[in-house]
């Protein structure tokens, strides 16, 4: 994810494009995870989680999400 949230900052630099980020879970709990990709939501209009994640991962995306509106 850490490396996910280096990449969309360097799109969002360049693009006026919608961004999405969907990176693998790099061993990471569900928490972790959604606070290691937390930087990205004001830049992405799609998140999620690939390799490694499980529907977990989205539910702890979408309460942090929600907590940080």
């Amino acid at each position: 994810p850490e490396s996910a949230v280096k990449i969309i900052e360097e799109f969002k630099e360049k693009t006026n494009l919608p961004l999405l980020v969907k990176p693998n879970s790099a061993d990471l709990n569900a928490k972790d995870f959604a606070k290691a990709l937390s930087p990205c939501f004001d830049n992405v209009s799609y998140i999620g989680a690939c390799c490694g994640s499980n529907p977990n991962y989205i539910a702890e995306l979408k309460r942090l999400i929600e907590s940080s509106r």
